[in-house]
Parts: structure tokens; sequence; C-alpha cells
């Protein structure tokens, strides 16, 4: 192999790792990925993923002789669609259908293509997740009315985010202080309808649930480094959307004056017929906002509703924490056995079943209640049990991979 060769390779695998980490891919999953592939072209390869920079190390004989290339990254956002894309490359790569200047081209393209999805399909797949978790966990259809009216305010300023820079590290909050304003007026001219929960419908797609799970589990995978950081980087988030909802209250009420209240009613006395295809919406509509590709909709919503009922029948039967333990464990191994079917990466599958289950928003609900001592919902779960959910998730994965693994590293 050829010096410039050898560098042509570096220099594609590194670039990969970039695009991956873009894609929202984990840590652990890109590392090994690249590692395998540096197998694959004949070189070897060390690298270190982070949330924040990403280094990687490249020699040919001699450890000691090494390419090393740092990039300084940010926290990245799940393009489940674009990641595909570069699976399927990585594959033409691997059996020689193209070389490295055509792949290299590739890959840019791929990073310049829109979403999969229109504006007007992204604005009504938020509408509809917004409705869809607003009507699993309430009777009262002011809730899901005003929550998704509310979101579509709440699309065009997260649009509004992506052009302004100096509005990015603050989307959260703004998001959050507008849903809270927007409710407690609605509230205030006589409409019946829960504030709080009505904030945590509107901007639920922010709620770092899945986050906060991936992050655990890295750190269960011993990638400490990267699973703290994202660890921390979620807590953060989740304190940014409090914090505006709680400001979004205060001027609410200052401007318009307290309204009228409504309890809410727990997700299990919800009746079968509008269990089944909220929680279908729900998954279907998360598609949309990961970008995954309209032919996987599908089988994440079959995901997404095994393992909802798998962890609703084992939480009858053996608790919540094991419930979940069962749900996230069906669903990984439905996620890898339609991953080896189809070769794709099995995260695709497995983020659009495992978004019902993360506990996201109890968190939310828990931060609430610490702080002001009052509860969202009749149905509450206490900071114990919350984080035994979290650790059940990250099991049952983990024994998911160990029973049936995927024949691909993403």
């Amino acid at each position: 192999m050829t010096e410039e060769e050898y560098l042509k390779k570096a220099a594609f695998v590194s670039e990969l790792g970039l695009a991956l980490h873009e894609c929202g891919a984990t840590s652990h999953r890109i590392e090994k990925h690249l590692t395998n592939l540096c197998g694959v072209l004949g070189i070897n390869g060390s690298f270190l993923i982070n949330a924040t920079s990403i280094t990687s190390c490249f020699w040919l004989h001699d450890k000691t002789d090494q390419h090393i290339h740092i990039e300084r990254v940010h926290p990245a956002d799940g393009d489940l669609g674009k990641l595909e894309l570069i699976d399927a490359l990585v594959d033409q790569v691997e059996s020689g259908e193209c070389n490295f200047s055509q792949a290299r081209d590739e890959l840019q393209q791929i990073f310049r293509m829109g979403p999969s999805y229109g504006h007007f399909t992204s604005l009504i797949g938020a509408v509809v997740l917004s409705a869809s978790f607003a009507a699993l966990m309430s009777f009262n259809y002011n809730n899901v009315i005003v929550a998704a009216l509310a979101t579509i305010v709440i699309f065009y300023l997260n649009k509004l985010g992506g052009k302004v820079d100096r509005l990015s590290d603050t989307i959260e909050i703004v998001s959050a202080m507008l849903a809270g304003i927007m409710a407690t007026g609605i509230a205030a001219i006589g409409v019946k309808i829960n504030v709080p929960f009505v904030i945590l419908s509107t901007i639920v797609i922010f709620i770092p649930g899945l986050a906060l799970t991936t992050s655990l589990s890295e750190i269960a995978c011993r990638i400490l480094i990267s699973g703290t950081s994202k660890l921390v980087h979620a807590v953060m988030t989740l304190f940014k959307l409090y914090f505006g909802s709680i400001l979004g209250v205060g001027i609410g009420v200052l401007l318009w004056g307290a309204g009228a209240g409504d309890d809410l009613h727990g997700i299990h006395n919800m009746p079968q017929w509008k269990t089944l295809p909220a929680i279908a919406l729900l998954s279907i509509s998360l598609t949309v906002c990961f970008n995954i590709r309209p032919q996987r909709m599908l089988w994440c919503a079959v995901a997404a509703l095994i393992g909802f009922y798998v962890a609703r029948s084992g939480e009858q039967h053996f608790g919540v924490a094991s419930g979940m333990f069962l749900g996230a464990f069906c669903v990984g191994i439905f996620a890898n056995f339609y991953a080896n079917l189809s070769r794709i990466p099995s995260s695709i599958i497995l983020s659009g079943g495992l978004v019902v289950l993360v506990p996201g928003s109890k968190t939310y609900l828990l931060l609430n209640s610490w702080i002001t001592g009052e509860q969202i919902a009749d149905h509450y779960t206490n900071g114990t049990q919350a984080f035994l959910i979290f650790i059940s998730l990250v099991i049952g994965l983990l024994f998911a991979n160990a029973v049936l693994p995927t024949k691909k590293s993403l």
C-alpha cells in the first residue's frame, strides 16, 4: 500500500466518523464501526468519540508512527435517514463497488441532501406527536387541541432558531416559555386545560428521554467519557425546558391571570381503542422527526406497539422495572432481527420503537414535583422508580444484543 492510498483511506474513515456523529449514532457504535472498516481497508485505527470531539489515530505497521486527526464537534441531533444512506455507502466501499474518490463525493452529497420529508409533512409530524402524547394521558380533548395548536408556533420558532446562531443555545428555553405563555392565556379565557401538562405535550419533542437512555447505555458499555458528557447534556436540556416553562407560566399569569385547571387520568385508564392508535401515531410521527425513511415507518410503529404492550403486560405481572426490561428486550430483539434481514443499522428501528418506553416525560414530571411540590399527573413516578426504569431499559437492550446480535455495528 502506497503512502497516498493510506492517507486517502485514513481521510475517508475520518470523514465517515464525523458523518456518523452528525447523524446521531452512539459513540461506541461509531468506534466499533470505524475499527471494523479499518480492518477491511487494510489499515489500523483507534478512535475516541465524545459528544464534543472526535479523535482518530491511524497507522500501518509501527503503532508509534501514527497519523492523528482531531475534530471539534457539537452534540448532534438524530438523522436516521442519512445514517441508513451512509451505511449503504460503506457497504459499497467494502464490496469494491465504488472507490474512495467516489465515496467521498457521495458522502458530501448525502450531507447536502435535505430531509426525507417536506416542510408541511414535518409540521404535521410535530403536531401529531404532541396531540397523540396528550391523548394518551388525558380524556380532556381541550388539552390535545391546545397542545397541537401551540406546537405549530414552536415548530416555526425552532426553524428560526436553526438559522440564527445566537438563538441555538436558548431554543429550548424560549420554546417552553412560549408554550407556557400560550397555555396560560388560553386557560385564562375559560378553556378548561391542565396548563403544565399542555406545556409538556407541546415541548415533548425536546424532552431528552432517548438521550438519557443512550447516555446510560454508553456508561453501561464502559464508554465512560462519552456517556457522562451526554448524560450531563441531557440533564441540562431538561433543566432548560423546565426553567422555560416556569418562566412562561409566570409571564402568562402576569399578563392574563390564572385560569381554570383540569385533572388528568392515568394512562392505564385509557380505553383500548384509544391507546392503540395513539401509540401508532406517536411512533409514526417520531419517524418523521428523526427523518427515518418512509419505508421503515411501519416497522417502527410495530416495534413501538410490541414494546408498549409487552412493557404494560410485564408491569401488571412483575412490576414497573421488570415490565420495562421485558419491553426493551423485545424491542431490541425485533430491531436486531429486522436489521439482519434488511441489512440496515438496528438503531433505526430501535429508536422508533424504544422512544415510547423511555421515561423522559416522567423525569420532567419528577422535576416539577421536586421543585414545586405539585403533581401534574395522577400517575406519579418517584425518583427511585424513574432511575430503575432507565436502568431496566439499558439492561434489556444489553440482553437483546447478547441473545441476537446484529450483523452490522451501527
